[in-house]
Order: structure tokens, then C-alpha cells, then sequence
């Protein structure tokens, strides 16, 4: 996973990984039928598992 120095300093950067990869963790069996998966989140502010998780059902209707 890549993000961008721009985003923020090291510690913010980490937690947004860590905030994604939890977003797949928890819904991995609806990425199966997926050779590989690309996200691209354009955000620079504070970053939490509830607004991920609503972006990402909202813009994704397969899910």
C-alpha cells in the first residue's frame, strides 16, 4: 500500500493503512471474484473506519 508524503507526517499515514487494510479484513469475501484491487482515496483530513466504510458502500453498489 502507497500513500503519499503530501497526506500527512508518518504517524497519520500509517493509520490511514491501517484504517484500509481493516476495511478489507472485514469485507475480504466480497473482493474473492477480484484479481487485484486498487483504492484510490483522494482525502486530507482525519480518517475513521465509519466514514471509510460509508464512502466506499455508498460509490461501490457490489457491495
Amino acid at each position: 500500500m502507497i500513500i503519499k508524503k503530501n497526506v500527512g507526517n508518518a504517524v497519520k499515514r500509517n493509520y490511514s493503512k491501517r484504517i484500509v487494510r481493516e476495511f478489507i479484513r472485514k469485507n475480504i469475501k466480497k473482493f474473492n471474484k477480484f484479481n487485484m484491487i486498487i483504492f484510490l482515496y483522494n482525502f486530507k483530513g482525519n480518517l475513521n473506519y465509519k466514514d471509510i466504510d460509508a464512502d466506499f458502500k455508498k460509490n461501490l453498489k457490489f457491495l
